[in-house]
């Protein structure tokens, strides 16, 4: 049930407004390392997460949260969870992938644990848990949805990764501060010209907040749609 409506009816409502569903985020939910144990439960959420968004119409499911990863036991597991949502999904015709924000990037993983870069002046140990994402998963069953404002928080480069994985990012959020384009904090023209290079399918703009410098949601949306509408980098 999503509110007063099951999928079926939900769905219907939607495609009577003129919309249609074609990603959702939803996460696996548990405080705890992942572990051999839980897998099969973990399985068993994306079965019927996948069986409730066949129903919606939907084309990608999205984890948008990251779990708890403190060795690199652990992030087998995760990758192995993530794995197996992947394979779920694409027997079911959808596809499955894993939306960042900046902790991956901040969160290093070495042989001897967790090392979490909190200063400019010391030097990372470890490899950030994205590219260990990266790694341990199978492309042909997992996608990466980057958050590039979060990367970019995250003191990393998207193009880079764009260059490095390339294929893995069909699918972008396009995140600012707020409106988008407007802090120039984010090199959008570089960001959408290295992603289209590298496979770039779709991308969903994110406004997180309610209002900002006397501007409603509202507002920010249509000065969002505005930027990205006259954007000659855009194809």
């Amino acid at each position: 049930m999503m509110g007063e409506y099951n999928m079926k009816d939900y769905r219907k409502v939607v495609e009577d407004a003129g919309l249609n569903i074609t990603s959702s985020h939803v996460s696996y939910s548990t405080r705890e390392p992942y572990n051999k144990g839980m897998l099969s439960d973990v399985a068993d959420f994306w079965k019927q997460t996948v069986e409730d968004h066949v129903t919606l119409g939907c084309e990608t499911l999205v984890q948008p949260s990251m779990p708890t990863m403190e060795n690199l036991e652990q992030v087998g597991y995760v990758c192995e969870a993530f794995n197996t949502a992947g394979e779920i999904c694409k027997d079911a015709g959808l596809r499955w992938g894993y939306h960042n924000h900046n902790r991956e990037f901040e969160t290093r993983i070495s042989e001897n644990g967790v090392v979490t870069q909190t200063s400019q002046f010391r030097a990372p140990e470890g490899e950030p848990v994205y590219d260990l994402l990266l790694k341990g998963t199978d492309p042909d069953l997992v996608l990466f949805e980057m958050d590039v404002y979060w990367c970019v928080q995250g003191n990393n480069d998207p193009l880079d990764y764009f260059e490095r994985y390339a294929g893995r990012f069909p699918i972008l959020h396009i995140k600012d501060r707020f409106v988008i384009g407007a802090s120039g904090l984010m090199n959008f023209e570089n960001i959408f010209t290295k992603a289209q290079e590298n496979g770039l399918e779709r991308f969903y703009v994110e406004l997180e907040r309610s209002y900002a410098n006397g501007r409603t949601q509202f507002e920010g949306v249509k000065d969002s749609f505005k930027y990205l509408n006259n954007a000659s980098f855009i194809k």
